[in-house]
């Protein structure tokens, strides 16, 4: 199905991409201006803390916060990446043909952060996951630099085809091709997807591309002195084109010259025909106003999506995981059951990869299908989501259909969370997503004005209400304020405070000369 991309650089500080599949948005990607992105770029940084209890050491990379690396992430020869003889061995042989598993640490023993890095050592790295909240970036001594067609990755000493061609025969081809290029001994590379049906002058091309940026990459750590930036990750532009553009892509609409001209210059190096597919555009309604893309991306945030049967999925985030439910909602037929919940779980499953995708949910997910009773039908759906899941590039790892009709799964994020970028939490509710009953809050208010008459030092008690509820503590409690302030011999008022919400009411005792008197912890 053909593509369409829409780029959006006409906002102050903020660029937006959109990539829409037969008018439906299947990709959205943004990047603040003001926001520093530090994913995929490679610093030399300084172990500065090692702390054996969690198996991780912290870096200084010589930016504002010091980056974590764990023991799994520090590849086994990762002190010999930059050694200038490594990639010049005469007698060596060029790595076989293997698949593309990352290079990990060794799995035959146990091994400890104390015996592979030191307290002041310089070693290089490169953040796969940008920080998050009080947490630091994650790091990893795996260096992975994508091109066009091939992903660099020094560690791996061979080179290999990505899992995601399931093609045998373009798999043996692009193997013979690889063959015929003979990368230099000792480096590492992986095909990815966008190298189908490439020709061998496109990956000599890629391939001297690559070299070119790792000599220079060394260079730069050979003359570096301190914890400083090696190489930076490409502008959210040429790196939307790089990882996503292909041959099904008709046409990218950007609204700037400055993006155009980017994304031209991008195209003249790998597909210089492709370079009349860029449009710019000029009208005075905003490009994803005028096509269509706005109204969908506003629909990213939405809790709950309708599907096209009358079914629908609940997204909910937690601070642990993340739950979908599917629901039937008005599709029942009461004697096709089975067929029913199969066919809502075959839309769901598909909805729910785009809207993983969508919103870049991480973690640990949840999926609530509707139950299904025949076999057949939960590996049919099982294999829609997989197939569905397939062109995802965050790494996913997902279980069968357990017995209550649960799929769980685990993905890796790959961008800013967009919930915590354009989204805070309620400052009523906390977040939380309910709030107290006027009841409830009369009552405790109440038993707080109580507790504050109680107080011998009290003179006098201010309770602070929204205007609606200070006007229901009036009215309907007006008997028994006034009794109490009779028996106690103390004033009570009443003060309606605009900036409070319905659900909030603040209680203070004061003394004669206007001082606070203890209270209990919250006065909420």
């Amino acid at each position: 199905m053909a593509r369409k991309i829409f780029i959006s650089h006409a906002e102050p500080d903020l660029s937006r991409v959109a990539v829409l599949e037969g008018g439906n948005l299947r990709e959205f990607y943004f990047e603040h201006a003001g926001q520093a992105k530090h994913a995929n770029n490679i610093y030399q940084g300084r172990v500065v803390n090692i702390e054996p209890s969690i198996d991780a050491a912290f870096l200084d990379l010589g930016e504002s916060r010091n980056g974590f690396l764990h023991e799994s992430d520090v590849v086994d020869d990762y002190a010999t990446l930059f050694d200038e003889d490594r990639y010049r061995l005469a007698s060596g042989t060029n790595g076989s043909p293997g698949e593309d598993s990352t290079p990990r640490a060794s799995r035959r023993k146990r091994r400890s952060i104390a015996n592979l890095v030191t307290r002041g050592q310089s070693i290089v790295v490169q953040v796969t996951k940008d920080a998050i909240g009080t947490k630091g970036p994650t790091l990893s001594t795996n260096i992975s630099i994508p091109g066009r067609y091939l992903v660099l990755m020094p560690s791996l000493q061979r080179w290999g085809v990505s899992r995601k061609i399931d093609d045998e025969a373009e798999r043996r081809r692009l193997k013979a091709l690889m063959e015929e290029l003979s990368p230099p001994p000792g480096m590492g590379f992986i095909v990815r997807t966008a190298g189908i049906d490439k020709t061998k002058a496109d990956m000599a091309r890629d391939l001297r591309y690559l070299l070119r940026l790792w000599s220079v990459i060394v260079k730069r750590i050979r003359e570096n002195r301190g914890p400083s930036l090696i190489y930076r990750e490409s502008d959210l532009v040429t790196r939307i084109l790089r990882d996503t553009y292909g041959t099904d892509v008709e046409e990218i609409v950007v609204d700037t010259e400055d993006a155009a001209r980017t994304c031209r210059d991008f195209l003249g190096m790998f597909a210089p025909r492709a370079q009349t597919s860029v449009r710019f555009h000029q009208g005075r309604k905003p490009v994803f106003y005028r096509y269509g893309v706005e109204h969908q991306i506003e629909r990213m945030f939405d809790r709950k999506i309708d599907l096209p049967s009358g079914g629908s999925i609940v997204i909910d985030q937690t601070e642990a995981l993340v739950a979908i439910d599917v629901n039937s909602g008005k599709y029942r037929q009461e004697e096709h059951l089975e067929e029913t919940a199969f066919r809502i779980n075959m839309e769901a499953v598909v909805e729910i990869a785009r809207q993983i995708r969508l919103r870049d949910l991480g973690g640990v997910i949840i999926n609530d299908l509707i139950d299904m009773r025949q076999d057949r039908h939960r590996r049919e759906v099982e294999r829609a989501f997989r197939a569905a899941l397939k062109d995802d590039r965050a790494r996913i790892k997902m279980v069968r259909i357990s017995p209550l009709g649960i799929i769980e799964m685990t993905r890796q994020r790959v961008w800013p969370n967009m919930d915590r970028t354009f989204q805070r939490a309620c400052p009523r509710c906390g977040g939380s997503g309910a709030v107290k009953t006027e009841d409830y809050v009369m009552q405790r208010v109440l038993r707080r004005v109580l507790w504050s008459v109680a107080q011998p030092a009290t003179t006098v008690v201010d309770v602070r209400a929204s205007v609606r509820l200070a006007e229901r503590l009036s009215k309907a409690r007006k008997s028994f304020l006034s009794e109490l302030e009779r028996e106690s011999g103390k004033s009570i008022r009443i003060l309606p405070d605009s900036a409070l919400g319905d659900s909030e009411a603040e209680v203070t005792g004061l003394t004669q000369d206007g001082r606070k008197t203890p209270g209990p912890r919250s006065g909420r």
